[in-house]
């Protein structure tokens, strides 16, 4: 876990072995919790201060996973910008930077999964909105995982881990046939793929792109 890194208010001595101390003059109680009766950073400051010591890519995907564990939400981190923003503070400005580029009510990968899948149509050009409700009033489809920008392209990714048996199965293929009856294209890809074969996740969407181009030039004549 490395070292455990306390701060105070007041010049520790003597240094404990395995501890990292650092003086500060003032700690922000508003930013700070107890923990199993601790008092420790709240998870917006870590944040702040992710971002002041780490690249900004490093941070981002730190400060992202604590935002899929649900502990910090756009609107908390914007609090603390509107708290501690003043200019000079290390950190602030990745900081804002970060939460602009997803939005107060961005909601965040619910797995590694999920986000490297994101990462490899990013990297493609290919826009996607990710978990879309879809449904109407008189039928309701679920959520799916990735829902193409502007076509009716549906990406769902799959996880041996958790859709290899027979139930799990036989529920995605239910799930399937329910979205292709309301009109939707169905593109599966599994981890297997997306963590040995990139390529062919991009590949397979863009087949489904151009097929639908396809389709729509047939009925147009």
């Amino acid at each position: 876990m490395g070292p455990i890194q306390v701060t105070s208010l007041s010049r520790m001595k003597p240094k404990v072995c395995g501890v990292q101390t650092f003086h500060v003059e003032r700690i922000d109680t508003r930013w700070v919790t107890r923990h199993r009766g601790v008092a420790v950073a709240r998870p917006e400051l870590v944040a702040m201060q992710l971002f002041a010591v780490l690249s900004y890519g490093r941070a981002s995907r730190i400060v992202d996973r604590l935002w899929s564990m649900r502990l910090l939400t756009g609107r908390s981190l914007a609090l603390l910008l509107t708290d501690l923003g003043r200019r000079g503070r290390n950190g602030i400005a990745a900081l804002r930077i970060f939460v602009d580029d997803r939005g107060l009510d961005y909601e965040p990968p619910d797995s590694g999964l999920e986000s490297r899948v994101e990462q490899i149509l990013a990297r493609a050009g290919i826009n996607v909105r990710r978990q879309v409700h879809l449904g109407s009033e008189h039928a309701w489809n679920g959520r799916v995982d990735f829902l193409h920008e502007t076509l009716p392209i549906v990406i769902e990714v799959q996880s041996e881990a958790f859709h290899s048996s027979l139930t799990d199965s036989e529920a995605d293929r239910a799930r399937i046939q329910g979205l292709e009856a309301a009109g939707f294209r169905v593109v599966e890809i599994t981890d297997d793929q997306a963590f040995t074969d990139p390529r062919s996740v991009v590949e397979a969407v863009q087949a489904e792109i151009s097929g639908h181009g396809r389709q729509i030039g047939d009925h147009g004549r």
